[in-house]
């Protein structure tokens, strides 16, 4: 990935980046690139709000994390439990303490709660609802 940042004289400073590098290398003012160049659909470059980089990382991040239990809760239990835990991390992010109001932090705690015992229905119904597109498959 090539992230370019903008330059008030016009001119941008490019530096490149591993695909493993984390979100928090996205800063205000970056101009984030896929390839050569990142465009809308007509041609003009794109900007992004502090934070997005973030937040696509968090979710992408959450998303795994819940495909895995998934998968883990049916053939391995003390693995679904490990990858429960690491679930609950999410809210230790920005994206679930800056972006998710106190009134729908309850949509993770019971989930988790569910999780917890061996129900995967609320985990399945968030990753066919929010996980496509954001690098993992939809299961």
């Amino acid at each position: 990935m090539v992230v370019r940042k903008a330059h008030k004289a016009g001119r941008p400073i490019t530096r490149n980046t591993s695909p493993s590098s984390r979100s928090s290398r996205f800063r205000r003012g970056y101009l984030a690139e896929q390839g050569a160049r990142a465009s809308n659909l007509e041609g003009s470059p794109q900007t992004f709000q502090a934070g997005v980089g973030g937040g696509q990382a968090d979710g992408l991040w959450y998303c795994a994390w819940e495909r895995k239990w998934l998968h883990d809760q049916s053939t391995s239990p003390p693995a679904a439990a490990r990858d429960l835990a690491s679930l609950k991390k999410f809210q230790r992010t920005s994206s679930y303490l800056a972006s998710t109001s106190a009134s729908e932090r309850h949509i993770y705690s019971d989930a988790w709660a569910r999780a917890g015992l061996g129900d995967p229905a609320l985990i399945q119904q968030h990753v066919t609802a929010n996980c496509r597109g954001l690098g993992v498959s939809r299961n």
